[in-house]
C-alpha cells in the first residue's frame, strides 16, 4: 500500500523517494481508472446499466481527486466522456 504524501512532506523531507512514490501512486490511480472504464464497458455489453452507472460514478470521483499531468487528464477526460455517451446510448436502446 502506498503511503499518503503531501507537497509539504516533500518540501520538509526533500526526498526523491517521496517524489517517486507520488509518481507511482498517480500512475496506479490512472491505470485504476482505465481498468474501471473497461469493467464499465463490459457491464454495458451485458446490459447491466445500474452497475455501469455505479462504476461510472466511481470513475468520476477518482478522476476528480487524482492529480495528473494535463495531457493525462485530457486523455482521461475524453475517455470518460465517451463512456458517458455509451451509457446514455445503451440506456436509450434498452428502453426501446
Amino acid at each position: 500500500k502506498l503511503k499518503n504524501i503531501t507537497p509539504k512532506t516533500i518540501i520538509n523531507n526533500k526526498s526523491l523517494l517521496d517524489l517517486k512514490t507520488i509518481n507511482e501512486e498517480t500512475n496506479y490511480k490512472n491505470s485504476q481508472i482505465y481498468s474501471l472504464i473497461t469493467i464499465c464497458k463490459e457491464k454495458l455489453l451485458n446490459k447491466d446499466i445500474s452497475e455501469a452507472k455505479n462504476i461510472y460514478n466511481k470513475i468520476k470521483q477518482l478522476y476528480e481527486t487524482t492529480k495528473l499531468k494535463n495531457t493525462e487528464k485530457t486523455l482521461l477526460y475524453y475517455s470518460i466522456k465517451e463512456l458517458f455517451s455509451e451509457i446514455q446510448l445503451t440506456t436509450v436502446n434498452i428502453e426501446r
